[in-house]
């Protein structure tokens, strides 16, 4: 297990008081930096028994040989599943982790620990049932949080949680990990990922679909409704409504100060959208895309509602 480049000052300043670890901690930042990577390095440190002179752990001992398959010290909540790209974190999840701490340690004194990754997913009723457990926490238990919108977490919860920003990577950092690993290819598309290397890599083969996609958009009010096919959401609903919320900005960005951000290769047609838009109306299209994403957790006729939002969009431009 290694730490990112631009991660050492966070595990540098974290792991210093190690032998003083507070019992819950929530790691936020954008998405696609290594937040969760990051957070399971850390959990197999706090299990392993022969830490290196980094903190990082050792790959050999008894603990670190159980986390390869399953640490019985150990228990993780992902809300990603194989049946669906993500799903709301569910009270019930939150009850096996009560299961789990009320029994005790398998090492004589040792530690407990629980992560739960993308921690922006709790519900109402799994939000009010780890209140109860960070109001008390059991003894030598550290509870690890990972989220890329803190905002979306209840505020009971992150006062009762120590915050540590995890920060993106500088774009020499990023350019430098693509050249690393092969990737260098993949350079302009870091803007659209907001210098984030790891994302970039991820998503290589959805390439061809930001392209696909994109070209539409710059039709703006002439975009074809009837040329939108529903593999556009083979990435889910809330993928592409990322792609509209950063196409949206980029052309409020030139609208008001004649700058580009996310697709600097397509400047001219973001000029050209941005002279044709209303700058009112754009601002209710961020609203109108936020909304959406928000109930595209929920069960929704993802078709129905993407073609909405194009529809939406076609009315921006004069």
């Amino acid at each position: 297990m290694t730490i990112y480049p631009w991660q050492k000052n966070n595990w540098e300043s974290l792991l210093n008081n190690f032998d003083n670890f507070s019992q819950a901690y929530i790691f936020y930042g954008p998405a696609g930096i290594g937040i969760n990577q990051f957070v399971s390095t850390l959990s197999f440190s706090l299990l392993c028994k022969n830490l290196t002179d980094q903190k990082l752990p050792c790959g050999k001992c008894e603990n670190c040989e159980w986390t390869k398959t399953k640490h019985p010290d150990l228990i993780t909540i992902d809300p990603v599943s194989s049946e669906e790209k993500v799903k709301q974190i569910a009270v019930d999840d939150i009850r096996g982790i009560k299961e789990f701490l009320s029994l005790s340690s398998h090492q004589p004194n040792g530690k407990k620990v629980v992560v739960i990754y993308d921690a922006q997913r709790f519900n109402p009723s799994s939000t009010n049932a780890l209140l109860k457990f960070l109001e008390e926490p059991p003894e030598d238990t550290h509870i690890l949080l990972t989220t890329n919108a803190l905002s979306n977490l209840a505020a009971t919860i992150n006062s009762r949680c120590q915050l540590i920003k995890m920060n993106k990577p500088s774009y020499k950092e990023a350019e430098i990990f693509l050249k690393e690993t092969g990737n260098l290819d993949l350079i302009n598309r870091l803007p659209f990922y907001n210098n984030s290397p790891i994302q970039t890599v991820d998503e290589r083969d959805s390439s061809d679909l930001i392209n696909t996609i994109i070209s539409e958009l710059k039709s703006g009010k002439d975009i074809s409704l009837i040329s939108i096919e529903s593999s556009w959401l083979v990435n889910g609903l809330d993928w592409v409504i990322d792609l509209l919320q950063k196409w949206t900005y980029e052309i409020i960005i030139y609208k008001i100060t004649k700058n580009n951000n996310y697709f600097p290769n397509n400047a001219n047609a973001i000029k050209k959208l941005a002279t044709d838009a209303d700058l009112f109306k754009l601002f209710n299209y961020v609203d109108t895309l936020s909304q959406v994403k928000l109930e595209s957790l929920r069960p929704i006729n993802k078709d129905l509602s993407f073609d909405l939002l194009l529809l939406e969009y076609k009315k921006i431009f004069n």
